[in-house]
């Protein structure tokens, strides 16, 4: 009797074990919660509450295809943002500064005439796998002040011309294209400008004449 009951315990712990085992519950198509902490970017000791002037844009993107965008202000953007994604690889960009710009996919351009941007940029790609994953915005820089004294003793028109009028997003790279704005000098004779990322330093200022024609370059 004893045996019998023996066998029956140690038969009933073998299917038990075998049942914990071997069933597993199938997420593979279940939706990954992406979190993305704004903590940092919220932080005013570490970005001025200055930069978020012209707000916020959040954009998911999946290969170059943004599925997902958000923009907030200063006043209304909570610590962290959440959005439900299907699992997989998710860029995530941030931008602070977009005014002139504007996005196609994961490019940001510049139109012929506008300086660039105050832009500051954060990105990474993010493996979206598992119930819930976390990313932080981390800013950095995208543009340059510029000013050149001296050029008030020319009386041809200026224009400052660049090989590059824009970014992608994902990989924070010049993108190729015409970047031309007109130069004014202000009293002192010093011309300010803003230039957004180059990839080389072909950054000239041409000299016009009064029908428009080049006259001169200064590289």
């Amino acid at each position: 009797m004893k045996s019998f009951r023996l066998r029956s315990c140690l038969l009933t712990a073998l299917l038990c074990t075998a049942v914990s085992c071997s069933v597993r519950e199938d997420r593979s198509g279940c939706p990954c919660v992406l979190v993305v902490d704004l903590s940092q970017t919220l932080d005013g000791s570490q970005t001025p509450p200055s930069r978020w002037d012209k707000g916020l844009v959040l954009a998911l993107f999946r290969e170059k295809h943004c599925f997902k965008q958000a923009a907030f202000r200063y006043e209304e953007a909570e610590p962290a943002w959440e959005c439900r994604v299907e699992q997989g690889d998710v860029g995530v960009a941030g931008v602070l500064g977009l005014d002139a710009g504007f996005l196609s996919g994961t490019e940001l351009r510049f139109p012929e005439g506008c300086e660039g941007d105050e832009l500051y940029v954060s990105s990474r790609v993010v493996p979206c796998y598992g119930e819930e994953v976390r990313t932080r915005l981390e800013m950095s820089k995208q543009f340059s002040w510029v000013t050149i004294e001296g050029l008030d003793v020319f009386s041809a028109s200026l224009q400052l011309t660049a090989v590059c009028n824009g970014l992608d997003l994902l990989t924070r790279q010049a993108l190729e294209g015409s970047f031309r704005v007109p130069l004014t000098c202000d009293t002192d004779g010093r011309c300010r400008f803003r230039l957004p990322r180059q990839s080389s330093d072909e950054v000239r200022i041409l000299l016009l004449d009064a029908e428009g024609h080049l006259d001169n370059a200064i590289p």
